[in-house]
């Protein structure tokens, strides 16, 4: 049996990542592989610093930095390996601050940035596939330049729901999430069996380069297409596609996540706002919505503006639905034509028509 050093081998649970325990500020790191430094602890404050140029830590208590928690990186460009050894994703809802140095996150489990999360890095990696002892060799001999090879394999996500500043930043998992939050940089690599990035999230970043073997989807939040226009139509420069990507072209969705987004998702769709029809490929659903108290708009009211587009509630419901209307077609969905609307459910569901029967 080989020993932990020599290659991380662990299975990853899709629950762990967003229903994971609320965890202490990382522990039990230690530098190896020739390397040396010291770990300081300073009641929410971890300070590191190392002694050369490449440095590989492994963290057996995992590495995960709660709400109010800093990590930060003393020295000026080095490069540190973290190699997180735990039983669920690291979690990252404080700071992991870098100084003028490369940060690289290795957990087999997944990463998860929550809505708290913030990191500041010279280059920040992230990612899910196991490392060898030849893989650590070969990050000693290339320092900011080395990048983990993806397996296919492996089951960890990548998810960022916080903010990310840095001058390039890779994310390698098998699905890699960017949804929410904000990232600036000039160049963001993603790759995984699927790529998920909202327009709006990264619309200060200048490049984004996507290496998917499933599924590549480029989507904007409903909110964003108010407030910004249109994203998704530069998307053939904005966003390209590493040369050995198996998949070559970008799905086009409109996302929705509220009541308030939903309702505008309606509006726009009935009135055509800023030829919204043609801006998206698809629409789906990022949370649950919850409608309570709030009147629920009809997506297609009549035959001249029926809903012709896809739509996926990827596992989401819809709550407390409540719709008060005179039209006759009436419904979530009130004339649909050429499409399919799948993938969610409901709970609660009110329904009040005058004129026609509902």
């Amino acid at each position: 049996m080989k020993k932990m050093s020599k290659h991380i081998v662990l299975s990853f649970a899709v629950s762990s990542l967003l229903f994971s325990q609320a965890y202490a500020l990382l522990s039990g790191g230690k530098f190896t592989h020739g390397t040396s430094g010291t770990i300081h602890t300073s009641g929410n404050t971890v300070t590191i610093t190392g002694k050369g140029q490449n440095h590989v830590i492994q963290w057996g208590g995992g590495f995960n930095i709660g709400q109010n928690e800093s990590v930060n990186f003393n020295g000026k460009n080095q490069n540190y390996l973290n190699i997180a050894y735990q039983k669920d994703a690291s979690k990252i809802d404080g700071a992991l601050n870098r100084g003028n140095n490369n940060i690289f996150l290795v957990n087999p489990m997944g990463v998860l940035i929550g809505k708290t999360g913030t990191i500041t890095a010279g280059k920040f990696v992230a990612s899910t596939t196991a490392l060898s002892d030849d893989n650590v060799k070969t990050f000693l001999e290339k320092g900011a330049s080395f990048s983990p090879a993806f397996d296919v394999s492996k089951q960890g996500n990548i998810i960022n729901l916080g903010k990310i500043n840095a001058d390039n930043i890779v994310l390698i998992g098998n699905k890699v999430e960017i949804n929410k939050g904000k990232i600036t940089l000039d160049v963001l690599k993603l790759e995984g069996n699927k790529v998920y990035v909202d327009a709006g999230v990264v619309k200060d970043t200048k490049n984004i380069v996507a290496k998917a073997e499933q599924e590549a989807i480029i989507q904007q939040s409903i909110t964003s297409f108010e407030e910004d226009g249109a994203l998704l139509g530069n998307s053939s420069s904005k966003f390209s596609f590493d040369d050995s990507s198996k998949v070559k072209n970008w799905t086009k969705y409109g996302s929705i996540a509220d009541a308030t987004e939903w309702n505008k998702f309606a509006d726009f769709w009935n009135v055509n706002k800023e030829k919204f029809r043609t801006a998206f490929d698809h629409f789906r659903l990022i949370d649950d919505i919850d409608f309570s108290g709030v009147k629920t708009y009809i997506v297609g009211d009549n035959t001249s503006n029926a809903f012709a587009k896809s739509f996926d509630g990827s596992g989401y419901a819809l709550k407390n639905v409540n719709i008060n209307s005179s039209n006759q077609y009436v419904g979530i969905f009130g004339v649909v034509q050429n499409s399919y609307i799948r993938n969610f459910n409901i709970q609660g569901l009110k329904i009040a028509s005058t004129g026609y029967d509902a």
